[in-house]
């Protein structure tokens, strides 16, 4: 299981958001928006923690940041 972390939950970002949540080897572990409205409406969906970017570079087991962000 890959842990991942998601740049943007506009438009794009929640399509790519929900192909994470339900990819077998993909754990969506991270939102990052700074619309606060909007990464809690997909965190509740896929599960995600929303953070910031400090917290998402410290944490050794993010394997990859996944960024639809414009």
């Amino acid at each position: 299981m890959m842990d991942v972390c998601l740049f943007g939950v506009g438009l794009i970002g929640r399509v790519h958001a929900g192909n994470l949540a339900r990819h077998p080897k993909v754990r969506l572990r991270y939102i990052v928006d700074p619309n606060r409205e909007a990464a809690e409406m997909v965190a509740a969906v896929t599960d995600a923690e929303i953070a910031d970017t400090e917290t998402v570079m410290n944490d050794p087991a993010v394997k990859m940041v996944f960024i639809a962000s414009a």
